[in-house]
């Protein structure tokens, strides 16, 4: 018998995995592989998601999530400039940061990790070298007004040396030479390669370069946009990589934001609500479930007020400015970023004026809820006696994603969920949107969804501390083909029947070995399958069937009774024929050879003449 012999190859720190599988099974095993593989990388650990639960950043302050709860740090060597990064292991364990002078490690200063280029406000970001474990990426881009503009680079190894050393160093990327200030990363859809982008002010258009297995592409996806004036600001993508926001000073652009391709289109700019007088819009972040935009702005009266927005709305400008809600009125609030959890943290002001304290930070700590129930909380972590100045650290967007999920995005295919939550939830309910009995209370549970579209997988945590959170995310299911070759059946040796698969599909292949048909004919008794595939989406469904012959009836004549015809018209009969084999039984029997063939039960009763 030929079997199905499949070989995966992990990096080296992994082992590597072979599976044999029986060709009555390759039907079942083909559409759930991935999950199998994908399962079995989860299983090493290497999809956990702590690479931003330390934070450093200016001057000299830090933040600790790997216990679930923020803990102040007080061994910081982030003191310069307007925002800090900071990069972990998939476990939370620190690896290194940088301010805008220096590359730090554990153990002080990085080899050639001096006289690093000075970042703007949201312009520096850490990124790890898909396929290159160890290597990565620090991207600078300019602070708005230095001397000059530019997009630059240095790659660090940090299997090199005490904590590693910086390879090369504030290497120019072409393509952004009239870049400043701005940085957002995310990964590509579907992908481990991961968008870095960038906005340039000369040639007017957002710059998304590839990092990917051969590193940094230097030609980026370009997206052109409005006329827009070089000022300093952030820049923020949603959870659900949808959307792309940018401030710059009393404008803040507002953008579609393609993951797969990279491209950005501008759906308009707004500027904040009228009554505030605004002099600057200064914060930016979305809600963990990407339904809610918060934005601070800074007032001509020198205070900081901040808005909720509705993301529902959006694509029609009017109605997005109008979904603005006030959340609360002098704040001591400047910059903002999620964190891993599942909160929004809030740098105070960066010049003096009105409950100003940048020994404080403030949180909201329920920031899916709309209004002022998502709890902003003034000054509510201590850093003192350090000081927070302007900006946090720049996270790649993927990293602070609340669950996840692998496998196959295809109707009937089995999907794994795995939390991001921290700690370990004591209680935590999913609901898959899916109907009746689409929920599960397991910690990482295995679905199959029964039906296609869009589906917002909700999650309730409850923490041992007793916190509670509530996240979503929408996840698309594809259509799959649903063949359906009927029940089992019978047929008698010798005979023929056809099977259909009943269903629509773009391509069949059978367990014969035809290809391409959407029914077959056959003849023999045993198992069959069919499988059906859309060639856009890939996705496959099978059924099977299982083809049995009837039970040979045999005649026993050991009480067969024949009586003849007499004269004057009586009639003759046979009696006594016993059928053996699977009931019901029906006899055929013809008078004449050149009869109709009569169908009764066990016996029958001729007239005179006939010939049997």
């Amino acid at each position: 018998m030929k079997t199905l012999k499949l070989n995966f190859h992990f990096p080296a720190f992994l082992r590597s995995y072979c599976l044999t599988v029986l060709p009555s099974y390759r039907h079942f095993f083909l559409p759930s592989y991935r999950l199998i593989v994908l399962s079995l990388l989860l299983s090493n650990g290497i999809y956990a998601q702590n690479e931003a639960n330390i934070w450093y950043f200016p001057q000299l302050c830090g933040l600790d999530f790997n216990s679930g709860e923020p803990v102040v740090l007080d061994d910081s060597q982030v003191l310069n400039g307007h925002i800090g990064s900071t990069i972990c292991d998939s476990s939370g364990n620190y690896l290194f940061s940088a301010d805008n002078e220096n590359i730090f490690t554990s153990y002080g200063i990085m080899p050639n990790g001096t006289e690093m280029l000075r970042p703007g406000l949201s312009g520096a970001a850490i990124v790890e070298w898909p396929g290159r474990a160890g290597i990565y990426y620090y991207i600078t881009a300019m602070e708005s007004g230095w001397p000059q503009y530019g997009l630059y680079y240095s790659i660090i190894d940090i299997n090199q040396g005490l904590g590693g050393v910086v390879l090369d160093k504030n290497i120019e990327i072409d393509a952004g030479w009239d870049v400043s200030d701005r940085v957002a990363i995310v990964r590509k859809e579907n992908s481990d390669a991961v968008w870095v982008i960038t906005r340039k002010y000369i040639e007017d258009a957002y710059a998304a370069f590839l990092v990917d297995h051969n590193g940094l592409n230097p030609n980026p996806v370009i997206s052109v946009m409005p006329d827009r004036e070089n000022h300093w600001g952030y820049i923020k993508i949603s959870s659900d990589k949808r959307y792309l926001v940018s401030s710059y000073h009393q404008n803040i652009e507002i953008c579609g934001f393609n993951a797969l391709n990279g491209e950005v289109s501008c759906l308009y700019t707004m500027k904040g609500p009228v009554e505030e007088l605004n002099e600057a819009a200064e914060g930016l972040e979305f809600s963990p479930d990407s339904k809610y935009l918060y934005i601070s702005y800074f007032t001509n009266f020198d205070t900081t007020v901040l808005y909720q927005y509705d993301m529902q709305y959006v694509t029609d400008s009017a109605e997005f400015i109008n979904s603005a809600l006030k959340i609360y009125h002098n704040a001591n609030l400047h910059s903002m970023q999620l964190a891993r959890d599942g909160k929004i943290y809030c740098g105070p002001k960066e010049e003096p004026g009105p409950n100003a304290d940048q020994t404080y930070l403030s949180v909201i700590h329920k920031p899916w809820i709309r209004g002022t129930g998502c709890m902003y909380e003034e000054n509510a972590v201590s850093i003192y006696p350090n000081e927070c100045v302007y900006s946090f650290i720049n996270i790649l967007v993927d990293y602070l994603f609340r669950f996840e999920w692998i496998g196959e995005t295809c109707q009937g295919y089995p999907i794994q969920f795995k939390p991001n939550f921290i700690p370990t939830p004591q209680t935590i309910q999913w609901n898959f949107d899916d109907g009746p009995g689409s929920s599960s209370w397991q910690l990482s549970p295995t679905y199959t969804f029964k039906n296609p579209g869009v589906h917002e997988v909700k999650v309730d945590v409850w923490y041992p501390s007793g916190r509670y959170e509530h996240t979503s995310r929408e996840i698309e299911i594809s259509p799959s083909p649903l063949p359906l070759l009927g029940n089992d059946t019978l047929i008698c040796n010798g005979s023929t029947i056809t099977l259909n698969a009943n269903c629509d599909a773009d391509f069949f292949s059978w367990s014969t070995g035809q290809f391409g048909v959407s029914s077959i004919t056959v003849s023999d008794s045993g198992s069959y399958w069919v499988r059906g595939r859309f060639n856009n989406s890939g996705c496959m469904g099978y059924d099977t069937i299982h083809i049995g012959f009837h039970q040979t009836t045999i005649i026993d004549e050991t009480n067969l009774n024949i009586t003849p015809t007499t004269c004057n018209g009586a009639s003759g009969s046979i009696t006594g024929l016993t059928a053996i084999g699977m009931p019901p039984f029906f006899y055929g029997w013809r008078t004449s050879p050149r009869s109709r063939l009569v169908l009764i039960l066990k016996s029958l009763i001729f007239l005179p003449g006939s010939i049997i």
